[in-house]
Formats: C-alpha cells, structure tokens, sequence
C-alpha cells in the first residue's frame, strides 16, 4: 500500500524519521497512514471538483492504476540492480522473472492508457511527475547525506529494508 512505502522509505533514509514509527499497540505505520489518508483526499476533492463526480472518479482510478504499475516496475528494476550488486547467482529470480514482469507491465500500459482522452491522462502524468519529484528529492537528500556523513550513504542493506515485525 502506499502507507506501507511511505513507512519503508522513512526507515532506509529517504523520507523523515516521522514516517518510519509504528503505533506501539497497533504495530502499524499511523504517521504514514495519516499522510497518505491527507493525500488522497485531497486528490478525491480535487479531482471530483475539476472533473465532476464520474470524470473525477475516473482520474482517480487511473492515476490509482497507474501508481500501482510504475511501483511494480521499480520494484522489478530494484530486483535486477539488488542481485547484480550482491551478485547473486539466482539469475531466474533476479533477472529472468523481473524483465519478463516489467515486458507485461509495459504491454499493461500500453494497452490500458494509449490512447487516453482528457481527462483520464491527467492520472498517470500525476504519477509520473510525483515519481520525477520524489526521485530528485531522494537524490538531493542522499547528496546532502553523503556530503554529512560518508559512511552512511548505502541506502540499501540488508537489515534496513527488513522493518521490524516484532
């Protein structure tokens, strides 16, 4: 879910330390939550005041649709870039299945948004600039971490990917 990426961003570094704690009792990432319910309400009143109630209804699914597909992706591509990095010999599992993941996903948007009529494209351009702004803000912060603290630049161990289930 979108909480839960915002949750696991927080605990590797890329967003603020707020979002990465968890309810004590509930065990579930509130802050998170709370920050992705704000969003999407805001899309919803938005989107039903730009477009009406079925116009609205319809960016908001397909910007939905849209964000789901581009997070398979870049889960396949971080599968690909994870096992060249630790050079991991399970060449099914992180290069075969991610490429052929990523082929039908491409196919998937093809089919799904092309052609697409205002304003159902609205969707997928929010993504994409969504994706284009946080992926800058992720660079300038990993710079800005790097230029702090050397030592701390790999974003990507191990035990920091795992959040804690206890």
């Amino acid at each position: 879910t979108a909480s839960r990426m915002l949750f696991d961003q927080s605990r590797v570094g890329l967003l603020p330390k707020a979002l990465g704690r968890i309810h004590p009792t509930l065990r579930t990432p509130v802050a998170a939550m709370a920050v992705t319910l704000v969003i999407e309400l805001f899309c919803a009143v938005f989107a039903r005041l730009m477009w009406g109630a079925i116009g609205g209804f319809l960016v908001c699914l397909v910007g939905a649709t849209a964000g789901g597909v581009v997070s398979f992706v870049i889960t396949d591509i971080a599968l690909i870039v994870l096992g060249r990095r630790e050079q991991l010999q399970r060449v099914l599992w992180t290069v075969v299945i991610p490429v052929v993941s990523i082929a039908l996903l491409g196919v998937s948007i093809y089919g799904n948004f092309f052609p697409a009529e205002f304003p159902t494209t609205i969707g997928p351009i929010a993504v994409l600039v969504a994706m284009i702004a946080g992926f800058g803000y992720a660079a300038a912060r990993r710079r800005r971490k790097a230029a702090v603290d050397p030592v701390s630049i790999e974003l990507l161990e191990p035990e920091l990917l795992v959040a804690d289930r206890d």
